[in-house]
């Protein structure tokens, strides 16, 4: 809770927000939680100009997965995360990936697409959600990150964004049957496109990724 009280401050601050600057006084804004609770839980925050802590540990919990892999994300096209995906699908993780079946950007939706050959032959599932999905949870073994963060270049470097990262095998577990499980089960599996002209367009998209 603090460190989300710190973050929300900052923001606060920064904005033009009225916050004492006597350090006594900042003691206000910090009251000792009731309930401290037990499992270990991150903020994670993304800052223009190259603080990234969230980017990096959404790296690392994907790089160091060893069982299960769960990803939902709406707009999917960093190529450096679907790396990553790649080589967990290839070392036995199991992998899903839920994912809009239209968002409300059809150039990374068709940037995305383009990948889906890849993916598929490297044994991760794919599965479309019928509207546009804002959630953005991953789930790696027994940590679970949940926040703002996309999985394309904007959310990833440029943009302010916020997360909390819990290493915990119950919350991890939690996040699979709340989250990822029932938007599975109203989604369809992903099929490789195979018409001509939409293979042209995911293609041609697929170049401008650092953009979408």
């Amino acid at each position: 809770m603090r460190q989300m009280q710190a973050a929300f401050l900052t923001s606060f601050h920064a904005l033009g927000g009225p916050v004492a600057s006597e350090p006594r006084s900042l003691s206000v804004y910090f009251p000792a939680p009731l309930d401290p609770g037990t499992i270990r839980t991150t903020l994670l925050q993304n800052i223009p100009g190259g603080f990234l802590p969230g980017t990096q540990a959404s790296r690392a919990i994907i790089e160091n997965a060893t069982t299960r892999l769960d990803i939902m994300n709406p707009y999917f096209t960093d190529p450096g995360m679907l790396d990553r995906i790649v080589d967990a699908a290839g070392r036995g993780v199991d992998v899903r990936l839920l994912v809009s079946e239209r968002s409300n950007n059809a150039p990374a939706d068709a940037a995305l697409k383009h990948q889906y050959g890849r993916l598929l032959d490297a044994g991760v599932e794919i599965w479309e959600y019928p509207v546009t999905m804002q959630a953005k949870v991953t789930i790696a073994d027994d940590a679970m990150i949940v926040g703002t963060i996309n999985y394309d270049a904007w959310a990833l470097y440029r943009n302010l964004e916020v997360a909390l990262l819990f290493e915990d095998a119950a919350i991890a577990n939690r996040g699979v049957t709340e989250f990822v499980e029932p938007d599975i089960a109203v989604s369809r599996p992903a099929e490789v496109p195979n018409g001509l002209t939409d293979r042209l367009e995911h293609w041609f998209w697929d170049k401008f990724d650092y953009f979408l």
